[in-house]
């Protein structure tokens, strides 16, 4: 990347990061939870802290089982990537990168971490569990899946390129 596209993405992804799930994320979490709009829940944060924090704390068994499936996708592409040359802990990741020649090994790994940590969290709440941590892998394929199309040059790029 050119300096100048650094200095965006550096900005830009800090901004994101910040305002993002520091601030947005954790009022629409409240907002779906609390089944209120997300104003209601913006006022809520900043006039009832503490019901907005008994809200937000209500839902950390979908929290954690929605973030952590996604974050645990986002790992194991890096970690299972067939193709990667570079190793953090060699022995480990070419192990890993074997593993990762099998198609869809991110989501079988992440199935059945989810029903093992399923059998742990309280019975109650093993349905949101599994729910949030289902819709962790449909979101992260929706995002690889439109990553995907987006890095594809279009073929009227392409017609152009060859002539």
């Amino acid at each position: 990347m050119s300096p100048l596209r650094q200095k965006r993405f550096l900005t830009r992804g800090i901004a994101i990061a910040v305002f993002g799930m520091r601030i947005l994320f954790p009022i629409i979490i409240v907002a779906i939870i609390g089944k209120i709009n997300p104003f209601s829940a913006f006022q809520l944060a900043l006039t009832d802290p503490n019901h907005y924090a008994q809200i937000l704390t209500s839902s950390r068994i979908v929290i954690a089982g929605f973030g952590g499936t996604f974050l645990f996708m986002v790992a194991l592409k890096f970690f299972l990537d067939a193709e990667k040359e570079n190793h953090w802990i060699a022995i480990i990741e070419k192990s890993l990168q074997k593993i990762g020649q099998l198609k869809s090994a991110e989501i079988l790994l992440t199935l059945f971490l989810i029903l093992g940590i399923s059998q742990i969290v309280p019975s109650d709440q093993a349905q949101s569990f599994i729910i949030a941590s289902l819709r962790g892998i449909i979101i992260y394929s929706l995002v690889e899946g439109l990553a995907g199309l987006l890095n594809k040059p279009s073929t009227a790029l392409q017609t152009v390129a060859k002539s």
